[in-house]
């Protein structure tokens, strides 16, 4: 946290934060985070584990795609 107060501060003199921005992607990190604590009180630990198991996997998928695709484009 002391770092990212710093960045900010240094950032913010270069004025290269764009605080409406940030200030909305914020309270959308926080809407989720507290729906994403609610919805994991409700679900059995091992669903959990399955879901997020999946959701890696997922991301694993795309990132090769555009790995592949990029990587294509370049051959």
């Amino acid at each position: 946290i002391p770092t990212s107060i710093i960045s900010i501060i240094i950032f913010a003199k270069q004025k290269l934060i764009d605080f409406k921005f940030a200030i909305t992607i914020s309270l959308g990190g926080i809407c989720g985070a507290i729906v994403g604590a609610i919805i994991s009180l409700h679900v059995n630990t091992n669903m959990l584990r399955k879901i997020f198991a999946i959701f890696l996997i997922g991301i694993a998928i795309y990132e090769s795609v555009l790995w592949y695709k990029k990587y294509k484009k370049e051959a």
